[in-house]
């Protein structure tokens, strides 16, 4: 809504011009005849704050992102030339070009802890002074991340820029993520629904025309009429870079004896490099290196698995996924070695929470039918 309000035509100077005009005459004036003469850099800290995310697909639930240090800046139609400095090596994709500019969002995050909600029955979650919230379920509970996105943007109104995807570079310094076998993909599929609401923010903003009442309405009725405002497939493009130097998971299960505690069951240690490319909604081609991994039982304290690579890039564990021009899908393993030991007892408790998980995810998979 304030999006919205705030690209009204009443604030431009030039509301009275024609729309094309309009475009031509402040594009001129704001990027200059090289296309690119004045860049704003907005930047904004946030400190010591918690952020709570309804979501609309689930309203038992919602997420809760504790944000003790998040620092954000973005620049809009920059030159591609000065887009990828600062970004760490093993994230870069310098091989990219654009025939126009980029808008550049950067997003830099220490000690962030995502949590998922159960709400009490029948609560609202903007009930003040009332405690809604019947459990907290850690999803998340440390994060140190750093993410460039680098979207490109038409300084003339071409079709041309149309085949260039969208960059998104993440590097994980640390990430440890809780895997309870009840809730697990509760939680993914409240992320997957809050990341598709934000991504549907610019488009929303769109409705506001006139006045707050108004928008409102418009936004009640959409939602009563189930109207699919979703951007179409054809237009959802990226590619991927991501490297992981140091993911942990907790696997935890609800404990039979006590319903209202879990037990943790085994940490899986992952350090790995992940690239892929989407184009059109689909998976064109995925890539992964495992270059280290260790699955430790955390009942009787035992190692179960390990593998550890040298410094060559060829001895690592590999998964690739490419899809050719006529659509057939090839999936290749590249596992050179792995040590296992043989603590039957905590291999069968390992099997009982993969059981557990499965379960959980044909549950979620019927609800959302």
């Amino acid at each position: 809504m304030l999006i919205g309000y705030f690209s009204l035509s009443d604030w431009s100077l030039k509301g009275t011009m024609k729309e094309d005009e309009q475009w031509t005459s402040s594009n001129d004036e704001f990027y200059g005849s090289s296309g690119f003469g004045a860049q704003i850099i907005y930047k904004f800290e946030i400190l010591e704050s918690i952020v709570i995310f309804p979501v609309e697909d689930h309203l038992a639930f919602c997420l809760q992102v504790d944000a003790p240090w998040l620092y954000c800046s973005f620049m809009l139609a920059s030159t591609s030339e000065n887009a990828f400095e600062g970004i760490s090596l093993e994230c870069n994709v310098p091989s990219i070009t654009f025939a126009s500019g980029l808008n550049i969002f950067n997003l830099f995050g220490r000690s962030l802890s995502l949590s998922l909600l159960l709400l009490k029955d029948g609560t609202s979650l903007f009930k003040l002074g009332y405690n809604i919230c019947k459990k907290n379920i850690h999803f998340v509970e440390h994060l140190d991340t750093d993410v460039w996105l680098r979207v490109p943007c038409k300084i003339k109104k071409s079709v041309d820029d149309s085949d260039f995807p969208a960059l998104i570079m993440i590097n994980v310094d640390n990430c440890k993520v809780t895997v309870e076998d009840e809730y697990f993909f509760d939680g993914v599929g409240a992320i997957m629904s809050v990341v598709d609401q934000l991504s549907l923010v610019s488009k929303v903003s769109e409705y506001f025309t006139s006045d707050v009442l108004h928008f409102l309405h418009l936004k009640r009725k959409i939602n009563e009429e189930a109207v699919d405002i979703t951007d179409r497939p054809n237009e959802f493009s990226f590619i991927l870079k991501a490297c992981a130097k140091a993911l942990s998971f907790n696997f935890s299960r609800s404990n039979v004896k006590e319903a209202s505690t879990v037990e943790t069951i085994a940490n899986l240690y992952v350090r790995l490099d992940c690239s892929a490319s989407v184009r059109n909604g689909l998976l064109k081609s995925l890539d992964a290196e495992v270059s280290s991994f260790l699955l430790h039982s955390f009942c009787n304290d035992v190692l179960l698995a390990s593998f550890t690579s040298d410094d060559g890039a060829t001895f690592r564990i590999g998964i690739n996924f490419c899809r050719s021009l006529q659509g057939s899908a090839e999936v290749v393993f590249a596992i050179p070695a792995i040590d296992i030991w043989l603590h039957i007892p905590e291999w069968v408790s390992i099997n009982a929470f993969l059981c557990s998980l499965k379960e959980s995810w044909t549950f979620c998979s019927h609800q959302q039918l």
